[in-house]
């Protein structure tokens, strides 16, 4: 998977947007496995990005993806909240289509649900 991984990094890192839009939808299939992990270090910080991303299509998998992970362990969920996946969430929340909406509030959900603690620790 690790060149996998790569290969997606390097999609994500160009100038496409339609290419990054079928980058992210692999990725938000490869979050729901037991990969999960294995995803945030490599692109974690991109997915996060693409959340303020003028493209409505990338917003929406970018936070489906990041909700899929944030499901996986408490492992995926403290790595998302040291990239800064809350407060890019709440941003995307502003959006005007639907579908970026609820994708954010289902990240929103996993990220926060099911360790409280582990967002407190973030506020010291």
């Amino acid at each position: 998977i690790g060149g996998a991984l790569h290969r997606l990094a390097g999609i994500f890192t160009g100038h496409t947007p339609q290419h990054q839009i079928l980058a992210a939808k692999c990725v938000t299939n490869i979050a729901s496995t037991s990969y999960a992990e294995k995803l945030i270090k490599p692109l974690g910080s991109y997915l996060v990005a693409f959340l303020s991303s003028p493209y409505v299509v990338l917003k929406d998998y970018s936070a489906w993806a990041i909700g899929n992970m944030a499901g996986d362990s408490t492992k995926c969920r403290e790595a998302l909240l040291h990239l800064g996946a809350i407060p890019s969430l709440i941003q995307a929340l502003t959006s005007n289509n639907m579908a970026v909406v609820y994708s954010n509030l289902f990240a929103l959900r996993n990220l926060t649900y099911f360790q409280e603690e582990e967002i407190m620790k973030l506020d010291g």
